[in-house]
């Protein structure tokens, strides 16, 4: 379940909750950054993992996870991470991963236009 961080307050014993404020699921199905994270809640529902977009990249997966969620991201959106974004330090937040995404993907559109 996704919900918002003051809902997170009242129903914070709830361990399958993946808290996620910026995510706006009401009318932005088809945007980029909630299909990315609706991918990331996939895998870490497994785990009852709580994230938010501003969540440490380090602190809700392990380096397993996090090449999981790599191989989905280029699967979902036909493309392939540089070498040097394949280490789980290279993304401090989650939102960096996203705009890491955004702009790889862009990037490829624009260029093919």
């Amino acid at each position: 379940m996704i919900i918002d961080g003051s809902d997170y307050i009242k129903n914070h014993n709830d361990q399958n909750l993946i808290i996620c404020p910026a995510c706006d699921y009401a009318g932005m199905e088809f945007s980029m950054q909630n299909q990315i994270l609706k991918i990331l809640q996939t895998i870490l529902e497994e785990k009852s993992i709580l994230f938010t977009i501003d969540s440490s990249v380090e602190e809700i997966m392990d380096s397993m996870t996090f090449i999981k969620f790599v191989v989905k991201l280029e699967e979902e959106f036909h493309f392939e991470f540089d070498d040097n974004m394949l280490l789980i330090t290279a993304f401090p937040i989650v939102q960096s991963m996203v705009e890491y995404v955004e702009t790889t993907v862009s990037s490829l559109s624009d260029k093919y236009k």
